[in-house]
């Protein structure tokens, strides 16, 4: 009896000490490790039945004290990530011979981020005469059961939003039709706002400089302060007292802050627009630990092999976020289509291993290959295209920036980091220039590098992502820059162009870019002075790119996304996405690991086990 306790007994031990250990393995799965032998052997598989991982025809094997990354335990072995000859790896090596790194989490810093948020438009209003609904402004009446929608006259509504057709004012109105909530369009003429008690979350600004008059009519006289016309600017605020509606259509009396005193008058409500409210708060944010993390990238579904780079970033800069940005295409697939000849070039001073032999890229019978832009841009090979389309070879600390999120970021994108960008280039600090400000109907002397902090404030564009494009573009060298901004391009003088925008590919894309900037009226255009150039510019890469998606330095160079895939790409270099992501690091200064950057990480379908390698011979980066 006392034997079979006693055997009982050993058993329960024995498995608890398996249970521990299995404990022990389990909790290595996202350390570090240090390798404790004189050259470590690292193995295709878990087993010493597995031949060992090679590199250029060598076997791989880990000094003393080099780190790697654990990714997985299975039984006595671990699955690592490494760097080895200035490559990342995976393979396999014996735990025995790998100690792990005792990690002492101190408790989570925190941080405050400035949040803006809007609140929704919602003034009620009644409708002043019987009116058909739209189902879009200055479209077709609203339809139910195959009539037209009509409210009667002063019918409550509530107006939540407005829009501009054909000069004419369309308020989105909310309403109840037969039992259900609806959404339909009136014009602003149509229905009379509620002005005793209007909502706390709907500020009224004026659409445009406008001047203030005395009565309800455009023949009425000015309104004059100390015998000055009063005209006030546009997104003036303004408080809405009473409405009219003439002949000449609604005017609202308003009053409004001038020359620092409450001041009224009549503005035509066709200048008067209805603004969400915005409110900003300081929001906590706390940096992950380690475990939550690892939890973090699990829930974002990035691969194993994303996550020892994203690893070594977190522990550098807990404060960063990195999110997965699913392509749902297959990685042949998208190389396939961005090795297309022509479309990815590079200089033909490179290696032969870096540029293409397709047909159409490359002449065997001459030697030479094919010039797709300016005397010395020729199509890279797929190799090359695949090195700066893998993401996971650019999980840097300089690299990741080409996938940061390009939104403007006021806490922490400053006119001294586009400094930082710009040094020893012809817009450092210090560097000037003066330009007829419309506005204000004088002369304006101004920086480079606060012309450009204005115009990510104003166009909502990282300030930081213009000034690598800038440096990307159109610098040349420390006291030089190309005649898309030097504004004596013959034919073209008084023009500039800081983004290439419309520079196509050709014999002369310079003179196609400048031409680009002379016509048209949008973006400020002409760019006839270098301010217009540089916000204007900012503005068409907001609204063309980042706003419908192409929302990286990445998915500017390689469009991904599912609008106009594979086409409509800012730049025809392969390695501009990279070495503007360079630019942009040196903005941030030390200060980068207390800043909560977002940024963006291409994930496709089934991609290589093993990153993609870097062409042989000579090349840039």
């Amino acid at each position: 009896m006392k034997m079979r306790i006693r055997s009982i007994i050993a058993v329960i031990i024995t498995c608890m000490i398996i249970s521990m250990l299995g404990c022990l393995h389990g909790a290595a799965e996202g350390m570090t490790g240090v390798v404790r032998a004189t050259s470590l052997n690292v193995r295709t598989g878990a087993g010493t039945g597995y031949p060992i991982l090679q590199d250029a025809g060598e076997d791989v094997k880990l000094p003393d004290g080099s780190t790697v990354n654990i990714m997985e335990v299975l039984n006595d072995w671990y699955k690592v990530s490494f760097t080895y000859n200035e490559k990342i790896f995976t393979g396999y090596v014996s735990a025995e011979y790998v100690e792990l790194k005792q990690q002492v989490q101190p408790p989570p810093k925190v941080i405050y981020k400035t949040v803006t948020s809007y609140a929704p438009i919602h003034v009620a209003a009644k409708t002043k005469k019987k009116v058909y609904v739209k189902k879009s402004a200055n479209g077709k009446n609203l339809i139910y059961k195959r009539k037209s929608v009509k409210l009667g006259r002063g019918r409550s509504v509530t107006v939540k939003g407005q829009v501009k057709k054909r000069k004419a004012i369309w308020y989105q109105i909310r309403f109840r039709h037969k039992g259900k909530a609806r959404t339909a369009y009136v014009r602003a003429d149509e229905v009379k706002l509620n002005l005793k008690n209007p909502a706390s979350a709907v500020v009224f600004n004026v659409s445009n400089a406008v001047n203030v008059r005395k009565n309800a009519s455009l023949s009425s006289k000015q309104l004059k302060i100390s015998g000055k016309k009063v005209r006030l600017k546009k997104n003036s605020a303004v408080s809405l007292k009473r409405e009219k509606t003439k002949k000449q259509g609604k005017w609202f009396y308003v009053s409004f802050l001038y020359k620092n005193k409450i001041r009224s008058g009549y503005i035509k409500s066709n200048y008067i627009k209805l603004t969400k409210t915005k409110k900003t708060i300081r929001k906590p944010i706390s940096a992950l630990s380690d475990a939550q993390f690892e939890a973090y990238m699990n829930t974002q579904k990035f691969p194993a092999s994303y996550k020892p780079g994203l690893r070594a970033l977190h522990k550098a800069y807990p404060f960063w976020q990195f999110t997965a940005y699913h392509t749902n295409i297959q990685w042949s697939e998208a190389l396939k289509n961005e090795s297309k000849v022509g479309l990815n070039l590079l200089p033909n001073s490179y290696g032969t291993d870096w540029k293409s032999r397709e047909p159409g890229a490359y002449n065997a019978s001459t030697g030479k290959y094919t010039v797709f832009d300016g005397s010395s841009w020729v199509s890279a090979s797929k190799k090359a295209i695949a090195y700066y389309m893998d993401s996971r070879n650019f999980l840097t600390e300089s690299g990741i920036f080409q996938f940061e999120l390009l939104g403007y970021q006021a806490d922490y994108q400053s006119a001294a980091g586009v400094g930082n960008i710009l040094k020893n280039t012809p817009f450092r600090s210090g560097k000037t220039f003066t330009y007829w400000n419309e506005a204000a109907s004088a002369n304006r002397t101004i920086s480079y590098i606060n012309a450009i902090a204005e115009g990510g404030k104003v166009s909502q564009v990282s300030p930081y992502h213009m000034a690598a494009r800038i440096r990307q573009e159109v610098v040349l060298g420390i006291d030089s820059v190309s005649n898309s901004v030097s504004g004596k391009m013959s034919g073209y003088a008084g023009i500039y162009n800081f983004y290439n925008i419309g520079a196509n590919d050709g014999k002369n894309p310079i003179a196609n870019g400048l031409k680009w900037a002379s016509s048209g009226t949008t973006y400020m255009r002409p760019w006839n002075n270098p301010y217009k150039a540089i916000v204007g510019g900012a503005s068409y890469i907001g609204e063309n790119y980042i706003r419908k998606g192409q929302n990286t330095l990445y998915l500017e160079k390689f469009n991904v996304t599912a609008k106009s895939r594979y086409t409509h790409q800012y730049m025809s270099n392969v390695e501009a996405a990279y070495s503007e992501a360079v630019n942009t690091r040196k903005a941030y200064g030390n200060s980068l690991d207390e800043m909560p950057i977002v940024f963006s990480v291409p994930v496709y379908l089934n991609m290589p086990e093993n990153v993609s390698v870097k062409p042989g011979g000579a090349g840039y980066y």
